[in-house]
C-alpha cells in the first residue's frame, strides 16, 4: 500500500468517524431531561472509551474523565473529547474502532 493509499485510507476512516461524531452529538443535544436518566451512564462511558483511546493515539497515559454535575453538559464534554481524539489522527483502525462505538451508542440514543 503505498504512502497515497495509506493517507487517503486514514482521510476516509476520519471523515467516517466525525460524520457518526455529529450524528450522536445532535442526538444527545436533543434528549430531555427525563430521556438522560436512561442514557447518562452510556454517555459517559463512551466519553470515557474516546479519551482513553485520543491518550493512547497520542502516547499519553489515560486519565479519568471529569465527571460534569449536568448531564446537559455532557454533549459538550463529547464534542470536546471526540475532537481531541480526531486532531491525534489516529490509524485507520484506531478510527474505525471509534466509529463503531460511536454508531453503537447512537443505536441505543
Amino acid at each position: 500500500m503505498s504512502a497515497a493509499t495509506d493517507s487517503r485510507s486514514v482521510d476516509r476512516a476520519a471523515e467516517e468517524f466525525r460524520s457518526a461524531a455529529r450524528s450522536f452529538d445532535a442526538r444527545i443535544r436533543a434528549l430531555t431531561q427525563s430521556r438522560w436518566a436512561s442514557h447518562e451512564a452510556a454517555v459517559r462511558e463512551l466519553i470515557q472509551y474516546l479519551a482513553d483511546t485520543a491518550a493512547v493515539a497520542e502516547g499519553q497515559p489515560r486519565r479519568p474523565v471529569p465527571r460534569l454535575d449536568s448531564v446537559f453538559a455532557l454533549p459538550d464534554q463529547f464534542a470536546v473529547i471526540a475532537h481531541d481524539l480526531d486532531v491525534a489522527v489516529p490509524s485507520v483502525d484506531v478510527y474505525r474502532e471509534a466509529t463503531r462505538a460511536v454508531l453503537a451508542a447512537l443505536e441505543t440514543a
